[in-house]
């Protein structure tokens, strides 16, 4: 009988031992399947932000482009007319778009209209005559002074990267008493007789909205955490904890611990910023 007891015993511990294996493996396997899930679940949510707000930046460059190629045609309007002409087409198109904080243009000295000595002390002319007008709502309002982008303009337009559209960096700006960070857009103005660059089309586009969103997003998605929006030299431009904007990824701590991670559901997960890097790089593309 007792050698009996102990083979029952054996063969039930053996049996626990197999069942509780068995269980601990399917447990990893399905722990495994629910993970990679929820990874695709980000990895699809991250692409869709990501094409988002491609789309809203491409728009905002589609409309500089369009502006630009219609002031290539400058040669076809009499040239004492010409810039009256781009003061009212900027000021439309600024008061018909609430998105864009300042639009503006900058052409090369006596490139519009060869009139520049003619024209200094006009409203949006330097003092030398320059053809360098803003029309900007900073201070809650529409207005229009002479841009502060003709040395960096210039630069570009002079560079070989000249008939490339530009994209600065984000930087900071008190907009409307606030102070904020902006995105610097711009087009150059080929010309279309000479096939020169002779100007370009500017414009600012605050990142508030793309905070809101950020915040919108992971509210209306339980499976998200935490969500940062950055640019390729990893400038915060939104951030799940907001505190964090306007800095570099390199200088704040990670979320959850020593690698970049995502929370899902309860499961840290280090992915290496799955939804981090490919949101942002896949957004904007600065020099």
């Amino acid at each position: 009988m007792k050698l009996k007891f102990k083979l029952s015993f054996m063969v039930i511990a053996i049996l626990v031992i197999v069942v509780a294996g068995i269980s601990l493996l399917l447990l990893s396997e399905a722990s495994k399947i629910s993970i990679d899930l929820n990874r695709q679940v980000i990895e699809y949510l991250s692409g869709e932000r990501a094409e988002f707000w491609k789309g809203r930046m491409d728009g905002h460059m589609r409309m500089l482009s369009t502006l630009a190629d219609v002031m290539s045609d400058y040669n076809s309007i009499p040239a004492q007319d010409r810039r009256n002409i781009y003061d009212v087409m900027l000021m439309g198109t600024i008061t018909a778009t609430p998105s864009v904080t300042s639009l503006y243009t900058v052409w090369k000295p006596n490139a519009v209209d060869g009139m520049d000595a003619e024209n200094i002390g006009r409203a949006g002319s330097t003092s030398t005559g320059q053809y360098a007008i803003n029309f900007t709502r900073e201070t809650g309002r529409i207005e229009s002074r002479i841009t502060s982008d003709i040395e960096a303009a210039t630069a570009h337009f002079n560079s070989p990267n000249a008939r490339k559209d530009r994209v600065d960096q984000p930087i900071s700006r008190n907009i409307n008493g606030k102070d904020t960070y902006v995105v610097r857009m711009m087009a150059p103005i080929i010309s279309s007789m000479t096939n020169e660059v002779v100007g370009g089309v500017g414009m600012l586009i605050t990142i508030e909205d793309i905070q809101q969103r950020v915040l919108k997003t992971i509210e209306e998605n339980e499976i998200i955490s935490a969500m940062a929006i950055l640019t390729n030299s990893g400038f915060i431009i939104a951030n799940s904890y907001p505190e964090r904007i306007g800095k570099n990824i390199a200088e704040v701590n990670t979320v959850f611990g020593e690698h970049d991670s995502v929370k899902v559901k309860g499961v840290v997960i280090g992915v290496k910023g799955i939804l981090v890097r490919s949101v942002l790089l896949r957004i904007f593309k600065f020099p």
